[in-house]
């Protein structure tokens, strides 16, 4: 094993030499059992519609899938290349994380909002049933009040012509009762000239 140097302003380079040559020491041993890449599946359709982000961190993670098992098969920069890997593999994880709990946090908040708005359908519906009962009393009210109007002015119309011709017979009465007396005087007249 090999010792690291303290860090302090001299010695940077050595220091970065010494974690190199590490890195290079464990790549190289035998016993030191490597992981095998694990190239990520396809992301559902539903959670790339969901999240365009999502979408984008999974392309890249397969990308880095794809460049580790490339690296590894030919040895050169497999470090960066896991690094890489895992750097985009926590990356998507995290966005995963985020959009299945603003998933729930929504779903959640439209059962509150969908309970909130069946209350207030049920409120709008009954509003709806009163004004409807209210509208209804209305016309019939209105119904009622013009179907006594008719009669009335049926009524008053039936005493209106009842009267008008009452008094159109007695007119007629007088007329020829004048015309009798007229008839009467004429004959009167005519037989006292006569006489």
């Amino acid at each position: 094993m090999m010792h690291l140097t303290p860090h302090n302003g001299q010695s940077v380079t050595s220091l970065m030499d010494d974690i190199l040559s590490v890195r290079d020491n464990l790549s190289k041993d035998e016993n030191i059992k490597q992981a095998p890449t694990v190239i990520p599946g396809e992301l559902s359709s539903a959670f790339a519609l969901l999240d365009p982000d999502l979408a984008i961190l999974h392309k890249d993670m397969k990308t880095a899938a794809a460049q580790l098992d490339i690296a590894r098969k030919t040895g050169n920069m497999a470090d960066i290349a896991l690094w890489r890997f895992e750097s985009a593999e926590s990356a998507y994880q995290t966005r995963l994380m985020e959009v299945r709990k603003n998933k729930l946090a929504s779903q959640s908040a439209s059962t509150a909002m969908s309970e909130g708005e069946i209350e207030a359908k049920k409120q709008m519906h009954a509003q709806s049933m009163q004004e409807r009962m209210n509208e209804q009393f209305a016309n019939m009210r209105k119904k009622n009040m013009e179907e006594k109007r008719r009669k009335e002015e049926k009524d008053g119309g039936f005493f209106f012509y009842l009267m008008l011709g009452m008094r159109l017979a007695q007119m007629n009465n007088k007329k020829r009762a004048q015309e009798l007396d007229m008839s009467t005087i004429q004959s009167a007249f005519f037989n006292a000239r006569t006489a």
